[in-house]
């Protein structure tokens, strides 16, 4: 697992890239930054953030009619199992 420092300087220049992506009006860019944050935010554990930039990524995916769409998805659905399985009970028997 990457250290929290690692995480952050790879937060930064994934901001920055998507502050020149939108500057430059590049919606694959966009996309593919969306993306990249999510990975950072997946590691860090924060999967509200995760969803909400991956959901962005997939839309504009969509939009532009990109294959990669369904990788992004696949995220977006594995997201959606590991909250599932976090909120499941335990089926262990009590000792």
């Amino acid at each position: 697992m990457q250290r929290t420092g690692e995480l952050d300087k790879t937060e930064e220049m994934h901001l920055k890239a998507l502050e020149l992506n939108q500057a430059l009006g590049s919606k694959e860019g966009i996309a593919a930054d969306f993306a990249n944050l999510g990975s950072v935010y997946e590691k860090r554990g924060e999967l509200d953030k995760a969803e909400a930039v991956w959901q962005k990524s997939l839309n504009l995916a969509q939009e532009m009619g990109r294959r990669n769409a369904a990788m992004v998805q696949q995220w977006l659905d594995d997201l959606a199992q590991r909250r599932v399985a976090q909120q499941a009970p335990s089926t262990a028997s009590p000792r």
